[in-house]
């Protein structure tokens, strides 16, 4: 399964600057680590313009950022 964690209030990523996006996606990347059971994926090119697109290969682990990134996580990205 595939989702998109959107960047804080619906910013893009030119909007935001690199400099915040490389953080906040280092952020994303950390925490999907620490809670996630896995197996899981993302990377540098997983940086897209609306958010961070995280590749999650077991269904628990959605309701875990669903709860930390809220329900506008879009799946199958």
């Amino acid at each position: 399964m595939v989702v998109l964690l959107p960047y804080p209030n619906n910013m893009t990523y030119p909007e935001m600057g690199a400099d915040i996006v490389f953080e906040h996606a280092d952020n994303i990347r950390q925490y999907v680590n620490r809670v996630c059971k896995g197996p899981w994926e993302s990377g540098a090119t997983d940086i897209l313009q609306r958010g961070v697109r995280v590749r999650l290969g077991n269904e628990k682990d959605l309701f875990m950022l669903k709860m930390k990134y809220g329900l506008d996580i879009v799946q199958n990205v």
